[in-house]
C-alpha cells in the first residue's frame, strides 16, 4: 500500500471537517425543532396548533429543508468514503456518524441552557445557530473536491485519478491503489447501467399496477400520510 505522508492527510482532514460539520448541522436541525415546539413563544409565532402539528409556512420550511438535508445526508458519508484512504476510511466515516449525534447533543443543551424566562430568544438563538453552520458549508462547499465517482461517470477519468492519487497514494497514479479503485469504480458503473433499464421497466410496471386499482392506490395515500405526519411531528 503506497504511503500517504502526514501533511496530505491533514488537508484530507481539513476538507472532511466540513463534511462532519453538516452530519452535526442535519442532526441538530431535527432535535432542535423537536425541543423548541415545547415553547408557546415558538407556537405564537408560527401559528402551531393544540397537536404541536407544524403547519403553513413552517411546514413549508420544514418540508423543503428535509429534502435538501436529505441529499445531504445521503450524499456526504458516501463522499467520505470515496476520499478517503482505505487504513483509515472507517475511523473517517465512524466520525461522521458520531458528529451526527454531537450536533444532536449540542442542540439540546442549547435549548435546555434557555429553558427560562428570556422571551423570544429562547427559540431565535437555537435557529441563529442552526443556520450558521450552514452559512459556512455554503460558502466553502465550492473548495471540495468533485467526487471521483460522478468524475468517472462524465468521463473525466484523469481529473478521478488524480484526486485519488492525492489522497489514496500521495499523487502517484500509478500506484496499485488507485487503479485498483477507478477499475472498480468503472466496473460498478458498467453493471448499474446495464441494469438501469430493466429497473425502470419493473419499476413503472409496477407503478401502473398500483395506479390501476383503487386499493393499492387507497394503501399508497395511507402510507405517504402517515410519513409525512411523523416526520413533520418528529421535527
Amino acid at each position: 500500500m503506497a504511503e500517504v505522508k502526514p501533511k496530505t492527510l491533514w488537508s484530507l482532514y481539513l476538507i472532511l471537517i466540513l463534511v462532519f460539520i453538516n452530519s452535526a448541522n442535519n442532526s441538530y436541525d431535527g432535535s432542535m425543532f423537536g425541543s423548541v415546539l415545547s415553547f408557546q413563544e415558538f407556537k405564537d409565532y408560527f401559528c402551531i396548533n393544540a397537536q404541536d402539528t407544524p403547519t403553513g409556512r413552517l411546514a413549508s420550511i420544514i418540508n423543503v429543508g428535509n429534502i435538501i438535508g436529505g441529499f445531504a445526508a445521503i450524499a456526504a458519508p458516501i463522499f467520505v468514503t470515496e476520499l478517503s484512504p482505505p487504513h483509515i476510511r472507517g475511523t473517517l466515516v465512524g466520525l461522521y456518524n458520531c458528529f451526527w449525534y454531537a450536533g444532536s447533543f449540542l442542540s439540546r443543551v442549547t435549548v435546555i441552557s434557555l429553558n427560562n424566562d428570556v422571551g423570544d430568544l429562547k427559540w431565535r438563538l437555537p435557529l441563529f445557530l442552526q443556520m450558521t453552520p450552514s452559512v459556512i458549508v455554503i460558502l466553502t462547499i465550492w473548495l471540495l473536491p468533485e467526487s471521483p465517482r460522478y468524475l468517472i461517470l462524465k468521463g473525466r477519468d484523469e481529473e478521478a485519478t488524480r484526486i485519488l492519487a492525492k489522497y489514496h497514494a500521495d499523487g502517484d497514479v500509478n500506484a496499485e491503489i488507485v487503479t485498483s479503485q477507478v477499475s472498480e469504480i468503472k466496473n460498478a458503473l458498467a453493471v448499474e447501467e446495464a441494469t438501469r433499464l430493466d429497473s425502470f421497466s419493473s419499476s413503472m410496471r409496477g407503478l401502473i399496477q398500483i395506479l390501476s386499482k383503487k386499493s393499492d392506490l387507497h394503501r399508497l395515500f395511507v402510507s405517504r400520510n402517515s410519513t409525512h405526519q411523523t416526520q413533520t411531528q418528529t421535527n
